[in-house]
């Protein structure tokens, strides 16, 4: 027998509270109002995590050139993150897979963005994640470190990363976002 299926995986408040930690210290030190959990954008995270577990690596690249594909946005925000091991998890490591995003280097130019922009975009008010996790679905046998898999997607609203606008000093709401 082999090993389980990918999973979405169910966030007990310890993950919760490990995820938006890991947000809401970095939006502190850089003077930015914490987020809040929303259960409802969490259950649309959801949605992509499972969508992309299907795919190698978990990275749903659905015809993009090989490169990985955010989810439906439905009026959110949207970062992900991966992380891959030879052998199975034997835990999520929740606060090391938004330190992904927070360890980027924060853009300076206006117009410019990252995963971090989205972290500490100023009118960003909640966010919601979802992880899945297990083995790759379509292992390489020339890649082991790739034979196991997690995927982190955030959702936020108001979502963020608007051309034009800087995180730091954005202040206007689009009209969806109101």
């Amino acid at each position: 027998m082999g090993p389980a299926p990918a999973k979405v995986v169910t966030l007990d408040t310890s993950a919760v509270n490990a995820i938006l930690k890991a947000h809401n210290d970095i939006r502190k030190s850089h003077g930015v109002p914490p987020l809040v959990w929303d259960k409802k954008i969490a259950k649309h995270a959801v949605g992509w995590a499972a969508h992309s577990m299907k795919f190698t690596n978990f990275q749903a690249t659905d015809g993009d050139n090989g490169n990985p594909h955010h989810g439906d946005h439905a009026g959110y925000g949207q970062n992900l993150a991966w992380k891959y091991s030879s052998s199975p998890f034997k835990s999520i490591p929740f606060a090391s897979l938004v330190a992904l995003w927070n360890s980027e280097p924060i853009p300076t130019t206006p117009g410019t963005y990252n995963h971090v922009t989205q972290v500490l975009w100023k009118t960003t008010k909640s966010v919601g994640c979802a992880v899945a996790a297990g083995p790759n679905p379509h292992p390489d046998p020339s890649q082991p470190a790739y034979l196991n898999d997690i995927i982190l997607v955030c959702d936020y609203y108001p979502p963020g990363n608007y051309y034009g606008q800087q995180w730091n000093t954005a202040t206007k709401l689009t009209k969806d976002q109101r």
